[in-house]
Formats: structure tokens, sequence, C-alpha cells
């Protein structure tokens, strides 16, 4: 399970699962996202197409676990974004159930991801200090991310709550 402020509905946990398995699925059959402009910066600051697919796995892996897992901003960064792709594609196709799914999409970003430093500009980003960035709360890698730099390794890596289990 991903860590949130709470724990995830079961609604909200099928949406991302959804989500989930159609990029997956997209990337099955396209191989690369890297010439489609919504996802370029994503393959940007993941080093590559598989990379990003290699992480869509993990966060579908993570989420389905009883485990309570911690996850960087590069991941949410990566969930929020499939989330707004998903919720413009559901609420183009226009029907009342595809309206409905693009608002459950809807409302996961607005109570999920309230708290999205990864989407500072660089420029305002840049002029906090340190101790500024401290004080606001900002993860280290957030500096990495609004600067579109290459994720490290570790800064992809899911980690283990202090060993927390959710039934």
């Amino acid at each position: 399970m991903i860590r949130f402020e709470s724990q995830l509905t079961s609604k909200e946990t099928k949406v991302l699962n959804d989500a989930l398995d159609f990029y997956e699925d997209r990337y099955k059959i396209e191989c690369e996202w890297d010439d489609e402009i919504y996802w370029r910066h994503i393959v940007k600051i993941f080093g590559s197409d598989k990379a990003v697919h290699e992480h869509i796995l993990t966060l579908r892996e993570i989420l389905n676990s009883k485990q309570l897992y911690d996850i960087t901003d590069y991941s949410y960064y990566l969930l929020y974004e499939m989330l707004m792709e998903e919720r413009d594609l559901w609420r183009d196709i226009g029907s009342k159930k595809n309206r409905k799914h693009a608002q459950l999409c809807d409302d996961i970003i607005n109570f999920r991801f309230w708290d999205t430093d990864f989407l500072f500009d660089s420029s305002t980003f840049n002029k906090l200090t340190i101790d500024q960035r401290k004080m606001f709360g900002f993860n280290q890698e957030t500096f990495g991310l609004v600067n579109g730099m290459v994720a490290h390794p570790d800064e992809l890596k899911p980690t283990p709550s202090h060993g927390v289990c959710l039934d």
C-alpha cells in the first residue's frame, strides 16, 4: 500500500490500479513514450521509457501490498500525471459512466495530491534558500524533480514504512 495522509479507499485503489494497468498496457503496445509531448518530461526525469515502465510495475505491486510503503516525489509525480491524463481521457469520451470515472480521478487528485511540491516552477523554487526549503518541508528530491534532473536510482525506490502492515 502506498502511503498517503490517510488510507486509500477501495474506490481510490481501483482507480489507481486502473491507471497503472492502462499505462502498463499502453507501454506493451507502444514501447516508448518520449515522442508524446505529455510524457516527454516524465521520460526525461526517469531516464528512459523502460525506467518509467519498470516504475509503473513497482507502483502497482506496492499499491496492492499489505505492507505500507513510503514513496518519493518522483513516484507521486508519476501517479499525479497518470491520473491527470486518465481524467482527461475519460472526460473526453463523454458518456455518463466515463464522466463519473473522470470525476473519481479528479477527486483523488484534489484530495490526495494537495501537497504538490513537485509542481513548483524551478525559478521560484531555486530562489529559496536551503533553510527556507527545510522550513517549508520540501523533500530532498524536490530540487532535482522541479529542475528536470534525472532521478537517482535511490530516489525511485519505495521504502517499507517502519514495518507497519495494514489489514
